[in-house]
């Protein structure tokens, strides 16, 4: 198509999908611990169903619609970030934004699952009965014994991460494998 090799554009468009890909794995794992410690700290209060509707909600939604969202409300609407491209860093919030709510919520479910089960086991209630602060118990015994179940998870997709960077892509601009791809099979 261009005349150059493909190993040239792959090499050229690869870094975009890396650096979407990287940023969204950061966002994921920084809300999984947020929102998944919310929840599992106070199970079937508000707040566990508030973040079990983020899920779902998270989960059902198409990655291109809510990408369309955010521009629409981001970028057409309120004229705070861009709509397309990464000319600046700004250009990295909304796609970001977009793969991290539909790629987070099994990461925090399973999160969730592992921090109550790991709470609930007799290593934990030993060191409670010891007189050890809930902090220090959270931080070195739950959160630890729960990370194993989550890290497992977030290293197998990372595979199918750069696989759904095609459709933000696409819908934002970036210039990454996915929207070359697109472009080599519309052009046959």
């Amino acid at each position: 198509m261009t005349g150059k090799p493909v190993m040239s554009e792959l090499t050229k468009a690869f870094p975009y999908t890396l650096l979407l890909a990287g940023t969204t794995m950061l966002v994921v794992v920084l809300v999984t611990f947020v929102l998944g410690g919310l929840a599992a700290r106070s199970p079937h209060t508000w707040i566990d169903r508030a973040v079990a509707t983020f899920c779902l909600a998270g989960a059902a939604v198409p990655t291109f619609w809510l990408g369309l969202l955010l521009i629409d409300l981001f970028a057409v609407r309120l004229h705070l970030l861009p709509s397309s491209g990464l000319a600046n860093p700004a250009g990295l919030i909304l796609p970001t934004v977009a793969l991290a709510i539909a790629i987070a919520p099994p990461y925090i479910k399973i999160l969730r699952a592992a921090l109550i089960e790991a709470s609930q086991r007799e290593f934990v209630r030993a060191a409670r009965a010891r007189g050890v602060s809930d902090a220090l118990i959270f931080a070195k015994h739950t959160l630890r014994d729960s990370l194993i179940p989550l890290v497992t998870i977030l290293g197998v997709s990372l595979g199918s991460l750069l696989g759904g960077t095609v459709i933000v892509e696409i819908t934002f601009g970036i210039p990454g494998v996915g929207k070359l791809a697109v472009e080599g099979l519309a052009r046959r």
